[in-house]
């Protein structure tokens, strides 16, 4: 018989499937008379993924993870095991269980990049295929739980996401056997939420402040009869709640040192553990009122317990936080305004609900005239999407249109290179409302051969971080005699690009191939076949 206060712990406890009755409470009927398409709003999110759908009663309600009673999103994690893969929580649970399996996480920063971050049995996985499986799990959370098919679905990335991006996230959803009514700006599906359920903000300036797990968006904005007039927004890929989780691991890894003379081993068991440690004591920290910061791990054989300084962890976060506060400030001066322009500042993303951040902005704005919300920060993106969701409806046979009226702004400044890194053309410049044209004259190198090709580039806050959205290529039979060529870009206001190319003299239309730079990993084909075979925990 084991001693008093000690626990048997048989097995792997896996909760049953939410009843209908908690269903119903949840998230309501849905009237199959009022609403024939079953449409929902996903935040795939770098750290936890969230879906939701409206109510009868007309407000957005989160759908239930099937996995865990009571649970409102999935972890956006994936481990692999012998023979399938484990998404969110099941990811969590069968950690041990595969000690030599690194916890894929973190995967939407490569969104865009033709990285493979994993192997499965001798296949490369991307990111899109990673995300795919988190996306399939949660299309079979919302069918258990409404009993019905996924007739369209409303994702949301963040606002700086460029085409290459953006189309990650349609191919992941395609391989998922998602049908996309359209890609949401993160920000803009939290506006809709916040103006949902607030009254009396016409005219007001509005900053969305999102900061998630693995990215932070800014956008800046004005509401008024139903209308979103988006006024600029930018962002940064490589800023989130995962570099708050990197300050902890820091700390413990050195505390560990000091305490036992040398680093924890780096086992792919230990380093997961660590990792998945230090998420949680970052979690402490970002409770109003922790008690304590710190608790016990079973790493390299023993038993240790981390006690977090959080006065060394907070001097750190507040250099990560002044990372924000700057692209908030070169945002807003570059549209004639400053931090005190604005009436309120929206905190959303999972990792703006940390106090420190709420303690950060309230020390720069005047409390007097100037509010800050946090408003649902962790839900907030899902449920607009959601509203979003449920305003589209058919136009023709193919594309779909909402109810709300938005405009909108360039996301990125945009040129033409023409050799090299350092012959960089700008034609359009960010946060320029849409539609927007640039246009710009090339001489035609001498030697050009027998074709010309011109880079068409964007980027959206240094130049030298230029991306090449695609390869414009023009034969030398096509140019006949001219030895000038116009460049036309147009951003349209669907954020959508369009090109042309003339002659400068005569006006007339001069023919060229445009070959766009793809992040594709091998043939998609063969990859959405492979990904759609692969088993998934909850399926």
């Amino acid at each position: 018989m084991p001693p008093q206060g000690f626990e048997i712990l048989v097995g792997l406890h896996v909760d049953p499937l939410i009843s209908a009755d908690f269903v119903k409470q949840r998230i309501g009927c849905i009237d199959t008379k009022v609403e024939k398409l079953m449409k929902i709003g996903i935040d795939l999110g770098s750290s936890n993924t969230v879906a939701a759908l409206m109510s009868v009663e007309g407000s957005p309600a989160l759908v239930p993870d099937v996995n865990r009673l009571g649970g409102e999103s999935t972890p956006t994690k994936v481990l692999l095991g012998n023979d399938r893969a484990f998404v969110g929580q099941f990811a969590e649970r069968m950690l041990d269980s595969f000690p030599d399996q690194a916890m894929i996480t973190q995967f939407k920063r490569h969104f865009g990049s033709s990285k493979a971050l994993a192997q499965f049995q001798g296949k490369p996985l991307s990111s899109e295929a990673l995300a795919a499986l988190v996306l399939r799990k949660v299309k079979h959370d919302v069918e258990i739980n409404t009993s019905r098919p996924v007739d369209l679905a409303v994702i949301t990335a963040p606002a700086h996401f460029n085409d290459k991006q953006r189309k990650t996230i349609l191919r992941a959803a395609e391989i998922a056997g998602l049908p996309v009514g359209a890609i949401l700006d993160e920000p803009i599906a939290a506006a809709l939420f916040y103006t949902h359920e607030a009254h009396h903000l016409d005219d007001e300036i509005i900053m969305i402040y999102d900061l998630g797990g693995g990215t932070f968006d800014l956008t800046l904005l004005t509401y008024s009869a139903n209308k979103l007039h988006i006024i600029a927004k930018a962002g940064l890929s490589d800023l989130g709640g995962r570099d708050f989780d990197e300050i902890v691991y820091g700390q413990l890894a050195r505390d560990y040192q000091g305490v036992l003379g040398h680093l924890p081993s780096r086992t792919q068991l230990s380093e997961n553990r660590l990792r998945a440690f230090s998420e949680h004591l970052k979690l402490q920290v970002n409770s109003e009122k922790p008690s304590w910061c710190g608790d016990h791990l079973f790493i390299n054989n023993r038993f240790v317990r981390f006690n977090l300084d959080e006065a060394a962890f907070l001097k750190h976060a507040v250099v990560l936080l002044d990372r924000t506060q700057r692209l908030v400030t070169r945002t807003l001066r570059s549209i004639g305004m400053s931090l005190a322009d604005v009436n309120r500042l929206v905190l959303t993303g999972g990792a703006s609900n940390a106090s420190y951040v709420n303690v950060y902005w309230q020390r720069l704005i005047d409390p007097s005239r100037q509010k800050i919300i946090r408003h649902q920060p962790l839900v907030s993106i899902a449920k607009g999407a959601a509203i979003f969701a449920a305003s589209l409806s058919k136009s023709g046979q193919q594309d779909y249109v909402s109810s709300y009226s938005m405009s909108n702004v360039s996301a990125y400044n945009v040129g033409i290179r023409l050799s090299g890194p350092d012959k960089f053309i700008k034609m359009i410049d960010r946060n320029l409302p849409l539609p927007v044209a640039g246009r710009a004259e090339v001489t035609v190198p001498a030697g050009a051969g027998g074709h010309f090709s011109l880079g068409l580039c964007q980027y959206i806050d240094q130049p030298e971080d230029l991306d090449l959205i695609g390869q414009i290529s023009i034969s030398r039979a096509g140019l006949g005699t001219a030895s000038r060529l116009e460049a036309i870009v147009e951003n349209k206001s669907d954020g959508t690009l369009g090109l042309k190319v003339k002659n400068p003299l005569t006006g007339q239309s001069i023919p060229f191939s445009f070959e766009r730079h793809s992040g594709e990993v091998g043939d998609f084909a063969q990859t959405k076949s492979f990904v759609q075979k692969i088993s998934i925990n909850a399926i």
